[in-house]
C-alpha cells in the first residue's frame, strides 16, 4: 500500500501573480498596502449597451498585448492571453522558489508536477492539451492535472496539489490557476443580475460583484525537503477541504452548510481547532446571497471564533478573478501574515444584514499577527473549497492512519436514458432529467445505478459524507450550443442566463450532486483520456486518509459535439461511475464476489513519461502473480475510458478469471495513472 509522507507540512516557497493590481506579486500587495483598487472601467470591449461598465482588467506593458479579437467571441484569443498571464505567474512563482534557472529559461529541478485551476469554458482546443503545453513551454516535466469547479478552481487546484506530494506523485508542485474576462462572461453574469453598479464593496453596499481576472501559483514542497535545499519557506498549507452546496445551479445554499463543511474538514485535516484560526479570507464576492450565505457558514463552521476575529475579503481591491481568485487571495493572504497585518475588505460603507461584524473596513490592511488563517472560495455548482494557511510547523498536524478502500459498484449510462427513469433509478425525478443536458443526464443515471447496486441510500449524515470526483474534458457540447444561439438570437445583452450556467466544466457534477444529494468532497478535472481513472485515484486517496467521509462516487462523462464541432472525434454520450466505501457490505451486486470484496490494493499518480514508476508505487511490493494487465488506449478520446477497463476487471472477478488486476491510464504530455485490484 502506498505509504504517506511523514507528516502534513507543506512548505509554500514560491508566489507569483498577474493581476488587475500589477504583473507580478510585488505590485500586488504594494497596491493592497496602499488602498489601490485595480476596478475601473472596462476598455477591452464595448459595454454601451450594458447597465454596468466595470470590471477589473490586467493593464501592464508587461504582458503581451492583446489580440484585438478578444473583444469578439474568440475561444482561441481567449486562451492565448489566459496562457501568457499563466507563464508569467508560473514563472514567477519559480524564481520566486529559487527553482527558475533565468539563462536557461528552465526550472532547475526536474519533474515538477502541475496542478492548474480555470474556469475557461469555450475552448478551441481541449483543456488538458492547453495546461499540457503551458507546462512545455515552462519547463515542468511531472504530472499535469486541471481542475476547472468555476471559482473555486485554483483553491482546490492548491488542496490537490497537497494530495500529490502525499502520494508521492511529485517532489514539487506548483499549483494554482488563470482566468481571463471575456464579452461571453461578462454579458453571463450580466444576464444573472449579480454584477455592482460600482465598485465591489463585500457585505456592504450596493450589492454585486465586479468581474475581473489573473493569475497566481504557489510552489509547494515537503517542508524537510525545503528546508534541507535552504529554500525560504513564506508558510505552510496545513489542511484543505471540498464540498458541495448540492442546491442551485448558480446560488449558494443560503444557510451557508456547503461553506461550513469545506471549512470544517480543512482545519480537520490541518489538526486544529476553530479557536487556533486568526483570520479569515473570505470568498466575499459582494453579492446579496453569497455575502449573507458565507457569513452563516463560516459562523456554522467556527462558533463564535469569527466574531472575535477579522474576517475580510480582497475583491473590492481585485476584483473577481474567476478561477484565479482563490490563489490570489491565498497570495495576499500570505503576505499579509508575514508582513503582520490584515488586508482590508476595501469599499466598505456599512454593513448588510448578515455580514462579519469586522470585516477590516478601510482603505489600508490593519496591524494584526495571524498564526492560522483560513482562505475560503466557493463557485457555480455549489463547488466550495477551503485551505489552512500557518505561518509555523508547529501547528501542523501528522500523518493519520490509512484505511482500507473498497469498490461497492460500478455502472455506466448512455444520455438516452428516459428522462425520469435514470436507468431504472426512481430517485431521479422526470422533470429534473428533462431539462438537464446529455453530460449531466448521463453522470446523473450512472451515479444513481452505482448507489442502487450497492444500497447505498444518500440520507440523513450520509449526504455530508459521500463525495463526487468527475473526470470531464469538455463542458456539454449540447450546452456550448445553447448558450451561441442564445447570443446569436439575442445579443451578448440578452443571453440566456441559464444557458451561461450551463457552459463551466464542472455544471453537470453539479447537476448531479444536486439530485442525488451529494454534498461531501467534490470536485471536476480534466486529464484527457486519463480523466476518469485520475478522478477514480484522488477519491482513493480522500477515503484512505479522511475520517469525515465514508463514499466517494468517481465518475467519467463524455458528450459528443456536432459535426461541424472542431472537437468532434469519436467520444459518444455517456457516463462510468463506480462507488467507493470504507463501510458497507463485504459484496455487492455489482461485483458477484460472494465471498471476497473487491479492494483498492494501491493508486499512483504521476508524470505521463513515468508509467514504470506510477505502477511501482501502486504496487510497492510487486505485482500479485497472475495479474490481469489492462491499459486503456492512450489514443482513446473519452474521460471515461479507463474507467471502463475497471468495469473489464470487475467482470473478470465476478467470472473468477483472475483475483488481481492492474488498470492504468498514459496521456502524453499529461498523466499516467495506475490502480491495483484485488479479490
Amino acid at each position: 500500500m502506498i505509504q504517506p509522507a511523514p507528516g502534513r507540512a507543506v512548505a509554500i516557497t514560491g508566489r507569483g501573480a498577474v493581476s488587475s493590481l500589477g504583473a507580478d506579486r510585488r505590485s500586488l500587495w504594494a497596491s493592497i498596502l496602499t488602498g489601490v483598487s485595480g476596478i475601473a472601467p472596462i476598455t477591452r470591449f464595448d459595454t454601451a449597451a450594458f447597465q454596468v461598465k466595470t470590471g477589473a482588467q490586467v493593464v501592464t506593458e508587461a504582458i503581451p498585448t492583446l489580440p484585438e479579437a478578444m473583444a469578439e467571441r474568440d475561444a482561441q484569443a481567449a486562451e492565448a492571453f489566459c496562457l501568457a498571464l499563466a507563464e508569467r505567474a508560473l514563472r514567477e512563482a519559480l524564481h520566486d522558489a529559487g527553482l527558475w534557472d533565468p539563462v536557461a529559461v528552465r526550472p532547475t529541478r526536474p519533474g515538477i508536477a502541475l496542478v492548474f485551476g480555470t474556469g475557461l469554458s469555450e475552448l478551441a482546443h481541449p483543456l488538458h492539451e492547453i495546461v499540457a503545453g503551458l507546462a512545455e513551454g515552462s519547463g515542468l516535466s511531472g504530472a499535469r492535472l486541471t481542475i476547472s469547479t468555476a471559482c473555486s478552481s485554483s483553491t482546490t487546484a492548491i488542496g490537490l496539489g497537497l494530495e500529490l506530494l502525499a502520494m508521492g506523485a511529485a517532489e514539487t508542485v506548483v499549483a494554482g490557476g488563470a482566468d481571463v474576462l471575456t464579452p461571453e462572461v461578462f454579458a453571463g453574469f450580466h444576464a444573472l443580475g449579480v454584477l455592482s453598479p460600482t465598485r465591489c464593496a463585500p457585505f456592504s453596499m450596493p450589492a454585486g460583484t465586479t468581474l475581473g481576472e489573473g493569475a497566481g501559483f504557489v510552489v509547494l514542497e515537503r517542508e524537510r525537503s525545503a528546508r534541507a535545499r535552504g529554500a525560504t519557506v513564506h508558510a505552510l498549507v496545513a489542511g484543505y477541504g471540498l464540498s458541495c452546496d448540492a442546491f442551485h445551479e448558480t446560488s449558494p445554499d443560503p444557510k451557508g452548510s456547503g461553506i461550513e463543511r469545506a471549512i470544517r474538514a480543512a482545519t480537520r485535516d490541518a489538526g486544529i481547532t476553530p479557536d487556533q484560526v486568526d483570520y479569515v479570507n473570505a470568498h466575499g464576492s459582494g453579492t446579496q446571497s453569497n455575502d449573507s450565505a458565507e457569513w452563516l457558514g463560516i459562523r456554522r463552521a467556527m462558533g463564535e471564533r469569527p466574531t472575535e476575529i477579522p474576517v475580510s475579503s480582497t475583491k473590492g481591491a481585485l476584483g473577481h478573478a474567476q478561477g484565479a481568485a482563490g490563489v490570489l487571495e491565498a497570495i495576499v493572504t500570505i503576505e499579509a501574515m508575514t508582513h503582520g497585518s490584515i488586508p482590508p475588505t476595501i469599499n466598505f460603507v456599512g454593513p448588510r444584514p448578515y455580514a462579519p461584524p469586522d470585516p477590516v473596513p478601510g482603505p489600508c490592511p490593519r496591524r494584526w499577527h495571524a498564526e492560522r488563517a483560513v482562505s475560503v472560495n466557493s463557485a457555480f455548482g455549489g463547488a466550495n473549497a477551503a485551505i489552512v494557511i500557518a505561518r509555523d510547523a508547529v501547528h501542523v498536524g501528522s500523518a493519520r492512519p490509512r484505511r482500507t478502500v473498497r469498490l461497492r459498484s460500478i455502472a455506466s449510462a448512455d444520455a438516452s436514458v428516459a428522462a425520469g427513469a435514470g436507468g431504472g433509478d426512481a430517485m431521479i425525478p422526470a422533470t429534473e432529467m428533462r431539462r438537464c443536458d446529455p453530460s449531466a443526464r448521463a453522470l446523473t443515471a450512472a451515479a444513481a445505478r452505482v448507489l442502487r447496486l450497492a444500497g447505498h441510500h444518500v440520507t440523513g449524515e450520509r449526504r455530508d459524507r459521500t463525495g463526487l470526483f468527475v473526470g470531464q474534458r469538455r463542458p456539454s457540447p449540447a450546452s456550448l450550443q445553447a448558450f451561441a444561439e442564445s447570443i446569436e438570437a439575442n445579443g451578448l445583452q440578452q443571453l440566456s442566463a441559464s444557458a451561461f450556467a450551463r457552459i463551466v466544466l464542472n455544471a453537470a457534477a453539479g447537476t448531479c450532486a444536486r439530485l442525488l444529494s451529494l454534498r461531501g468532497p467534490h470536485t471536476v478535472l480534466t486529464t484527457g483520456a486519463a480523466s476518469g481513472l485520475t478522478a477514480l485515484v484522488l477519491a482513493a486517496e480522500l477515503l484512505a486518509t479522511r475520517d469525515d467521509i465514508d463514499t466517494m462516487i468517481a465518475g467519467g462523462v463524455d458528450e459528443r459535439g456536432a459535426p461541424s464541432d472542431t472537437w468532434a472525434d469519436d467520444a459518444e454520450d455517456g457516463a462510468t461511475c463506480v462507488l467507493l466505501s470504507t463501510t458497507g457490505p463485504e459484496a455487492s451486486t455489482a461485483t458477484a464476489t460472494a465471498t471476497r470484496p473487491i479492494l483498492l490494493a494501491g493508486w499512483a499518480l504521476g508524470a505521463s513519461a513515468d508509467l514504470d514508476g506510477v505502477i511501482a508505487r501502486a504496487a510497492p511490493d510487486g505485482l500479485p502473480s497472475a495479474t490481469l494487465h489492462l491499459t486503456a488506449d492512450p489514443r482513446a478520446l473519452t474521460a471515461r475510458s479507463a474507467l471502463d477497463k475497471v468495469a473489464e476487471a470487475v467482470r473478470a472477478f465476478e467470472s473468477g478469471a483472475t483475483r488481481n488486476a492492474l488498470v492504468t491510464s498514459t496521456v502524453p504530455g499529461t498523466v499516467s495513472a495506475a490502480i491495483l485490484l484485488t479479490c
